[in-house]
């Protein structure tokens, strides 16, 4: 394994609620300790055997497995029983049964959806903010104080490509159109909201923080106004929206 690799690993492989996903396995913890929480990378990187990058890239796919699929397929448990000392072969075997699961999940979308129990939505193609592409000075709405750039940056249009980009490939995979959007990140504006319309997205859906500060007075203690749908309209263009619970993000 090269010095890059090895850093790559040290620096991702930690991304994990330590509370839940770490301490409650004593191997996977030993190696968060030993990495430490100060110091540059390059002197922890000393401090790593072979066999201690092969338990970490290990644990670090066991923490971020499915309670459902670890009860469903033995060689979960069985590395997790083993706890250290993975080998090569362990680490193969357990990434081939990660690539089955992530195989299954586009099927079980579509079959939810055939049934009528999910409907399905799509995001822009590459995950943008749309406000930011249609023009980036949308950023002052919601941070007055904000420093951008000295270039301005407007191109909606490469917004409208990122929309209908997305609903194409959705098409491609599903064999038929999303009629719902999350935004990237739950950001829109309302020139954003009325590209989305153009793509032929009926409803879009973001969070409360919207919400509070687009009615007058904001939520305040009037959570009734979440609970139903808002109607965005613009020259004849028309979507639904619906607002989320903003839940508090570690």
């Amino acid at each position: 394994m090269k010095e890059e690799e090895k850093l790559f690993i040290l620096e991702n492989f930690f991304s994990a609620n330590r509370q839940r996903m770490i301490e409650p396995y004593k191997r996977y913890l030993e190696l968060y300790c030993l990495a430490g929480e100060g110091g540059g990378l390059e002197e922890h990187l000393r401090q790593f055997r072979d066999q201690d990058f092969i338990d970490l890239q290990v644990w670090f796919f066991l923490a971020w497995t499915g309670e459902a699929a670890k009860r469903r397929f033995p060689e979960f448990r069985q590395l997790m029983e083993k706890g250290k000392n993975f080998t090569e072969e362990d680490k193969a075997r357990l990434f081939s049964r990660q690539r089955e699961l992530i195989g299954e999940i586009i099927p079980l979308y579509g079959k939810l959806h055939g049934e009528g129990k999910a409907e399905l939505s799509v995001t822009p193609y590459f995950h943008p903010i749309l406000p930011l592409l249609c023009d980036v000075k949308k950023a002052r709405v919601a941070m007055p104080k904000v420093n951008l750039p000295a270039v301005s940056f407007q191109h909606p249009e490469d917004a409208h490509a990122q929309v209908a980009q997305g609903v194409a490939r959705f098409e491609e995979i599903f064999g038929f159109k999303p009629k719902g959007m999350w935004p990237s990140e739950g950001s829109v504006s309302d020139e954003a909201l009325g590209i989305i319309a153009d793509c032929g997205i009926v409803w879009a859906a973001t969070d409360e923080g919207v919400l509070s500060h687009t009615l007058p007075g904001g939520i305040g203690s009037n959570r009734e106004a979440l609970y139903q749908p808002y109607q965005f309209q613009q020259q004849g263009r028309e979507v639904s929206l619906f607002f989320g619970i903003m839940h508090c993000r570690t």
